[in-house]
């Protein structure tokens, strides 16, 4: 079965005007969300066998095919690329404005493990990939559950982050009637995410009231009068008359 791995861009250079990009595709090391650990050396046979047939797409879809990869290569610390993307098609120029507005933020491979080890006995023991087939490398957009791991709005850093994309998103959208229904859409999750993440972050904090507990009252002791044994028999002649009448 078909497995996808994310990882941040890490970008390392790019050249907007020939559309030319270089970075991570994939990072060893990194426990997935199947639980998997690629190691170093897993993509060298596949590299080898099949390197020049690999293309960079969009979303992990084979109808959008967005660019080439002149260089793909293992080195220490994961899959490394230098992409170019066919910038004069609709498609590719449009996620290419999107990787330069940051709010594209990720590369996804799409693999299928060939060998692998179970690490340990345990249910949820990790598995060790060591070689893997290599079909394709997306760029995909940044997953919402994902968003809170990056964007803590409470840290300068996070605050930073969250302006910046608001930012490039105002810079992007001036150009929305030349984008197609998916990129609009895309646009419209984007403004959505950081709409809540803004409303969080300015929430105010409510500090509950609490109720002070007033001094409880001292009860002095009052003694009852003493009754007498003749005003008894007194009372007890009276409900008798009562009764009998």
């Amino acid at each position: 079965m078909l497995r996808f791995k994310s990882t941040p861009m890490e970008l390392a250079d790019m050249d907007t005007d020939q559309g030319i990009i270089s970075g991570y595709a994939a990072r060893f090391g990194n426990t997935d969300a199947h639980n998997d650990i690629i190691e170093e050396g897993a993509f060298k046979k596949t590299l080898k066998e099949r390197g020049n047939r690999i293309k960079y797409l969009w979303q992990h879809n084979m109808n959008y095919p967005i660019g080439n990869f002149t260089e793909l290569f293992e080195d220490k610390k994961g899959l490394k690329f230098v992409a170019k993307l066919a910038i004069k098609a609709a498609k590719a120029k449009e996620v290419f404005e999107l990787i330069k507005a940051n709010i594209v933020t990720e590369n996804s491979v799409g693999y299928i493990p060939v060998k692998s080890q179970r690490q340990g006995r345990e249910p949820n023991a990790a598995y060790l990939i060591t070689e893997v087939k290599l079909y394709e490398i997306s760029a995909v957009t940044l997953a919402a559950n994902e968003l809170a791991k990056i964007m803590d709005v409470k840290s300068e850093g996070g605050m930073k982050t969250l302006i910046e994309k608001y930012d490039n998103l105002v810079k992007f959208i001036k150009n929305i009637d030349e984008f197609t229904d998916d990129t609009k859409f895309l646009l419209e999750t984007e403004i959505l995410k950081l709409r809540t993440v803004f409303l969080d972050a300015t929430k105010p904090t409510i500090i509950k009231e609490i109720p002070i507990i007033k001094e409880i009252p001292v009860i002095e002791e009052v003694t009852l009068p003493e009754v007498k044994e003749d005003r008894i028999q007194s009372l007890n002649y009276l409900l008798n008359k009562l009764k009998s009448s």
